[in-house]
């Protein structure tokens, strides 16, 4: 909305924060844009009789859903019969069409042919005209990897305390996504009491940390920090450990590293959270970190993928309908390419896991491209004299 004004179209949304003055001339139809939560629409009686006005049935000219795939998401309650719908309004949003006779169009940054059959069957959308871009970042890459249960969860994320503490705000600004709101707010204190002072860039001020959380119940002070930070990405904010409640339609600058504490529900949300990273065409990390407990909530499509043994861009695309990728080489794609990469003459030295527990250095030495492949001689000549020696 703020975006719109800037441009210098009159645009205003409704919610209980408004000014009554606004929401008066939204009545009016002073507004060429006007946002409205899915509850406003629908549940409350001033807003269905504004869009049953007059100057609403003569001027609306349609109706858009952003983020849409929310409409099974949230509106539904599929992926646990014992649990109510978070928002059932969402799955409710067809019933618009009973208050104005206008075009609907629907959006959404990921969604598969299965989440999208169920969203044209709750909107009452019968063969819509489909636009679709594919959702492949080629500049992001991505890892899953298994974490050790007897690890304390501080061992997990060393390595982003030891880089906060040397770094400082260089430190590559990442964001943790949690499961739970306690889950995050664990972390969190995990990442103050480990950095002490250093959780700062300079005065010890909150508006000054280098980490910060986010989750529904944040007071909305912290969110308009938080939004604030991350849209501009030379701000001090470096490591956001948050909730989904971070997410739809925030301009997320700089962002080089998602990393998920816990498997998505589904294989939509995870490209849709993860796709937060690399949004400047930088080359970016998309690291899923997982163990057997936070794995249950996942469903059947995100738990085959944890267990993939095949290329992982190409597992995550197929539910897109997305098939014979021609996938970046090697290690710039994921974990599982990694292990076939050519690159330093099939020496490959990139390792694309987070460090996890012990993260001192092993003692070496380093050597050059030449003097790896002078190993790599020497090696197979050494397998041919044994294979020789030593007949099968």
């Amino acid at each position: 909305m703020k975006k719109l004004s800037s441009l210098g179209f009159k645009a205003a949304f409704v919610g209980p924060e408004q000014d009554p003055k606004i929401l008066q001339d939204i009545e009016r139809g002073t507004f060429t844009f006007v946002y409205l939560s899915p509850e406003s629409a629908l549940t409350t009686e001033r807003w269905r009789n504004t869009l049953e006005s007059e100057i609403y049935q003569e001027s609306l000219i349609g109706v858009a859903v952003d983020e849409v795939h929310c409409v099974t998401e949230w509106g539904t309650s599929s992926n646990n019969k014992n649990r109510s719908a978070f928002r059932v309004w969402y799955s409710r949003l067809n019933e618009i069409k009973s208050l104005v006779d206008v075009p609907f169009i629907a959006l959404t940054a990921t969604a598969t042919k299965k989440t999208k059959d169920k969203i044209f069957d709750l909107l009452e959308l019968r063969n819509p005209n489909q636009i679709v871009e594919s959702p492949n970042k080629r500049n992001v890459r991505y890892t899953v990897q298994k974490l050790d249960k007897s690890l304390p969860i501080v061992e997990n994320f060393r390595c982003l305390v030891n880089e906060l503490k040397s770094k400082g705000k260089g430190t590559t600004r990442s964001i943790i996504y949690c499961q739970t709101v306690k889950q995050c707010a664990h972390l969190f204190r995990m990442f103050e009491l480990e950095l002490g002072l250093s959780m700062y860039d300079g005065e010890v001020n909150p508006q000054n940390r280098l980490v910060q959380m986010m989750h529904s119940g944040s007071p909305e002070s912290v969110k308009s920090h938080v939004l604030e930070q991350f849209a501009d990405s030379g701000k001090c904010l470096r490591i956001l450990i948050a909730t989904i409640a971070y997410g739809m339609g925030v301009n997320c600058k700089g962002v080089q590293r998602v990393i998920h504490f816990g498997p998505s529900k589904s294989i939509d949300a995870y490209l849709q959270e993860s796709g937060r990273c690399g949004r400047d065409g930088k080359q970016s990390d998309a690291i899923l970190l997982y163990n057997g407990i936070n794995a249950k909530a996942a469903d059947a499509e995100m738990k085959k993928y944890l267990e993939s043994s095949t290329c992982r861009r190409q597992s995550l695309l197929k539910y897109f309908g997305i098939r014979n990728l021609e996938c970046p080489p090697g290690h710039l794609c994921c974990d599982i390419c990694t292990n076939s990469c050519q690159c330093l003459g099939g020496f490959c030295d990139m390792d694309l896991y987070l460090p996890i527990g012990n993260t001192e250095e092993a003692q070496g030495r380093t050597v050059s491209h030449e003097q790896l492949l002078s190993l790599k001689t020497e090696l197979n000549a050494l397998r041919k004299t044994i294979v020789t020696d030593f007949p099968i």
